[in-house]
């Protein structure tokens, strides 16, 4: 199946920055600065960071991840996901998030704003014993914007040595009411209120995409790409609907790796790589290997927890597989589980609750009834299952692999090689 081309894309031109987006330059090259030099003065693992949400109002959210996604692409040590960092918002106590992290260095904040004014307090740790390594405070009027990038960028200058780390010019809000809307999840509004921050075009790809919204979905990413041809989060949506609407793989794997040639640490692109291009086409051992780089960047996401211990049960490896999912409480790990269980000959408590099609197809092959199996899996072929795409190695349909219907089922998936 085929797509559609997308026009070609070009590198949008300057728009305003805001002073709080600015500031968040100035950690991640002071700190970049820091991690770098350590790590060359000193054996170990390699420097380590994660950048907790900034307390006090909603802005400091977007100046955390505003940090971690310029800090994430640079090679030489590893920034945490912030669906890992910002789940230790309420916790106090930092030795215990740096160890269920495992990070060297934290970076915390607070932002206070009122009409037309900011202030914005940020200090960088180590973690192992709290010292302070960098911190500073910037208090100006919202219409000191241009001031304050002037400042921020010299000062990162003056105490590096070097021009700044990271470029400064990627698409951002022209209005900090546009960017409130982004932040508190109204996308569409804040695409209304400024029609050219990209971000928010991703965002909502993103969303529709989940809600199988497929056609707004892709209208949208494209959008993003058109105006940030740089814009990650859009080739990920877009290698999501290439691969499990489309079932188009080698599509889905372009986009996956121009996403990941914008940051080679993105985790949505390592796992949509490995659970949508490389594990559909049976290299299971190489998806376990991005989805363990995943788990290194972003240890408490649940979502990729289980899939990793689903990759443990597509390679057959029973046991690894379920202790894996045992350490997730969540349906999908659950439900996984009880497959794990099935196929491995241990009992499967509560008898298949999966009467889906697929599910139904898991059940006829484990009685050895071949016929019925494959009727189901062609009735999931029409709900189109998004399972399906692991139909080269899930366990249940070893005795019918070979049959021939189940081979032509393969070919319509674009998954006979």
């Amino acid at each position: 199946m085929t797509t559609e081309a997308r026009p070609e894309r070009t590198i949008p031109g300057p728009v305003i920055v805001l002073p709080v987006l600015v500031f968040a330059a100035a950690i991640v090259s002071i700190s970049a600065y820091w991690l770098f030099s350590k790590a060359h003065s000193a054996p170990g693992p390699p420097p380590s960071i994660a950048v907790l949400p900034f307390e006090g109002d909603r802005l400091g959210d977007g100046i955390a991840s505003q940090i971690i996604a310029e800090l994430s692409p640079i090679a030489g040590f590893e920034t945490i996901a912030g669906s890992s960092s910002f789940a230790m918002r309420a916790n106090p106590d930092t030795r215990d998030i740096a160890q269920k992290l495992n990070v060297r260095t934290l970076v915390l904040g607070h932002v206070e704003r009122s009409s037309g004014h900011v202030k914005v307090a940020a200090r960088l740790i180590r973690a192992d014993d709290e010292i302070p390594l960098w911190s500073k405070t910037y208090d100006r009027d919202a219409d000191e914007i241009f001031d304050i990038e002037d400042e921020i960028s010299s000062a990162i200058v003056d105490a590096m040595g070097m021009k700044p780390l990271v470029p400064l010019d990627h698409a951002r809000p022209t209005s900090l009411e546009a960017y409130d809307l982004y932040l508190a999840g109204n996308f569409a509004e804040a695409t209304a209120r400024d029609p050219k921050y990209a971000p928010a075009y991703a965002a909502l790809a993103k969303a529709d995409r989940r809600a199988r919204s497929i056609p707004k979905a892709r209208a949208e990413a494209d959008k993003g790409l058109e105006l940030d041809p740089r814009l990650g989060a859009a080739y990920v949506v877009l290698g999501q609907v290439r691969a499990f609407n489309d079932w188009d793989w080698n599509g889905a794997r372009g986009e996956f790796e121009r996403a990941l040639s914008m940051n080679p640490a993105d985790p949505e692109a390592l796992r949509g790589m490995a659970m949508m291009v490389l594990a559909p086409e049976g290299r299971i051992k190489d998806a376990a290997g991005e989805m363990n780089r995943v788990m290194d960047l972003d240890p408490l996401n649940t979502a990729a927890a289980a899939q990793l211990g689903m990759l443990y049960y597509l390679d057959h490896q029973f046991d690894a597989a379920s202790t894996q999912l045992k350490k997730v409480d969540s349906a999908e790990a659950r439900e996984l589980l009880w497959n794990v269980d099935a196929d491995s000959g241990k009992p499967a408590a509560g008898g298949n609750r999966d009467q889906t099609p697929f599910g139904k197809a898991c059940a006829a092959a484990r009685l050895g009834d071949k016929a019925q199996t494959l009727n189901e899996l062609d009735q999931a072929y029409d709900q189109h299952d998004e399972r399906l795409a692991y139909l080269k190695t899930w366990p249940a349909f070893d005795a019918v692999r070979s049959e021939p219907r189940f081979q032509a089922l393969l070919v319509k998936m674009h998954l006979a090689r």
